[in-house]
């Protein structure tokens, strides 16, 4: 289904999953973005979750007069950044509990 902008001209592509898909942008055939719903659910967390990440780590999103959108490419970013090793894990935990 195609999506129209107020002027009336072509703003980008929905397809059945409502995951935007905008051609020719960034060099990529398609450019897949998410709502925050969206975004929520694939990364299984809650929508306030999201919001706290945006503000407390800068999650990056594409911010327009009254929407947000994701990237797919900046969630698995975002995540594989903040990813903690779970030996590294279990070190921080160990010593949190030894400085107590």
């Amino acid at each position: 289904m195609e999506s129209r902008g107020k002027s009336g001209g072509q703003v980008g592509m929905r397809c059945a999953s409502q995951v935007w898909l905008i051609p020719g942008l960034m060099k990529s055939p398609t450019l897949h973005l998410l709502t925050k719903r969206e975004a929520a659910d694939l990364l299984r967390i809650s929508t306030r979750t999201i919001d706290y990440w945006r503000e407390a780590f800068a999650l990056p999103c594409i911010e327009r007069s009254g929407y947000v959108r994701f990237l797919m490419s900046d969630l698995e970013s975002f995540v594989t950044a903040h990813r903690v090793a779970s030996d590294q894990h279990l070190k921080e935990s160990a010593s949190t509990i030894a400085t107590q």
